[in-house]
């Protein structure tokens, strides 16, 4: 047998001398115990004899753990102050009763205590527990500073994070997701993965999950959809752990930007292999063109080029016919039908499209990003919503060559979101973007 086991009296010296908190209502039973720790190599801090005291102490003196009896004198039982010293100082409280059955006994339960001595009892046996609750009050402390650390992680990242059930639902979700979203956490928390999928099924996320259920994590691209109904391209990292039922932590990068610019630099290298071949320059501006709207996914692309005082379509693919004929020209009419001109009788030119080109975009109604920052007039272009239908959007933008203006670059589309991504910002060649409303 372990010599210190046999050894009830033998002083016992743990690795950091424990602070101990008595709550004992008889002062000889208090006094006792207070000897035998002592002589277990516990230091205590003292002894009160009701759960008022021991609640007012415990807070002033923080001890690592309170020996509490259950029957105490006074208002507050010694369960009742257990249950609040757990509740708001988080301090492990082990229970010492000559009572180990009945309606007591359930009630102590209830408190969550971290030991239970039936009186009386052996130093060995007092020992044990307390060694046993204070290992446990330890391994629960580092576990809870362990989550806050990673909690405040996730809160704090710029990615995306969720925990998900393998039914899909969201169980968790952090700022960064909120923002990408623009749902709030509640409104997050009552949905499911295929909510906020753009192109995969209920169905879809199911067998997504099963399958990563086998194979244990998973990287993927996918699209989502905003609280506004736009749409945003996510990187997705998953990995499946075997807890509660199942659980699915996700992390989700915003990679928007990085996809409309793989799609720029696709398109700026498709158009200058156009620009080299040897073709007339009506077709090669109309192929141009074309390019320009099967990548940005508009539904019209026109190039205006000057002709005289006015800056007809020069290239157009998407444009009604009767759009054509009553907004081809950008030539205002003033009195009598004749042109309309400024005060140097230069002509007037009318719309978004004759605006930019002129330099004259309405200052009430600047050029903005989605985010309402307004946009360098001298190289961006004017988008707003469109005055034929209140669901499209044009955009303009300028063809300079050194300071003089050529003409410019139109755009119509139906969908607010088309063309380039939330940022107005872009390395070198800058586009068309349609404002957001």
């Amino acid at each position: 047998m372990n010599p210190l086991l046999s050894a009830p009296r033998t002083t016992f010296h743990p690795m950091n001398q424990s602070r101990i908190l008595i709550v004992e209502d008889e002062a000889i039973v208090a006094a006792d115990l207070a000897v035998r720790l002592t002589h277990l190599g516990y230091h205590v801090l003292g002894a009160v004899p009701n759960g008022e005291q021991a609640l007012a102490l415990a807070a002033e003196i923080l001890p690592d753990l309170v020996l509490m009896d259950i029957h105490l004198q006074g208002a507050t039982d010694g369960i009742t102050a257990a249950q609040e010293l757990r509740s708001a100082l988080r301090l492990p409280v082990v229970f010492l009763t000559a009572y180990g059955e009945g309606i007591t006994f359930q009630r102590a339960k209830e408190a969550e205590p971290y030991g239970y001595i039936l009186k009386p009892f052996e130093d060995r046996e007092l020992r044990i527990v307390i060694e046993i609750a204070l290992y446990k009050h330890q391994a629960e402390r580092s576990i809870r500073e362990s989550e806050e650390r990673h909690r405040t992680i996730i809160e704090t990242a710029m990615d995306g994070f969720w925990l998900v059930d393998v039914q899909g639902r969201l169980l968790e979700v952090n700022a960064a997701y909120c923002q990408m979203s623009g749902y709030s956490v509640a409104e997050l928390l009552s949905m499911r993965v295929s909510d906020l999928e753009a192109d995969e099924t209920a169905a879809n996320v199911v067998a997504r999950i099963q399958q990563l259920i086998e194979q244990g994590e998973d990287r993927f691209e996918s699209t989502h959809c905003r609280k506004d109904g736009s749409h945003f391209d996510v990187e997705v990292s998953i990995k499946y752990r075997p807890i509660e039922g199942g659980r699915v932590v996700t992390f989700l990068r915003d990679i928007t930007k990085r996809k409309w610019l793989e799609v720029y630099r696709n398109m700026e290298s498709e158009i200058l292999q156009l620009l080299q071949k040897p073709e007339p320059l009506q077709d090669l501006i109309q192929r141009v063109v074309s390019t320009l709207k099967a990548r940005t996914g508009v539904d019209a692309v026109g190039i205006r080029l000057q002709d005289g005082e006015d800056f007809p379509y020069f290239a157009q693919e998407g444009f009604s016919k009767d759009f054509l004929l009553t907004e081809n020209t950008l030539l205002g009419s003033g009195a009598e039908r004749g042109l309309c001109g400024d005060q140097d009788g230069k002509p007037c030119l009318e719309c978004t499209c004759g605006l930019v080109i002129s330099g004259q975009s309405d200052s009430s109604n600047p050029p903005s990003t989605r985010g309402g920052q307004p946009l360098d007039q001298r190289f961006l272009c004017a988008a707003r919503p469109s005055a034929r239908a209140e669901s499209r959007v044009e955009a303009t933008h300028p063809v300079h060559q050194s300071r003089l203006c050529l003409g410019g670059l139109g755009a119509d589309s139906k969908h607010r979101q088309c063309g380039r991504p939330d940022s107005a910002q872009r390395p070198a060649q800058r586009t068309f973007h349609p404002r957001n409303g």
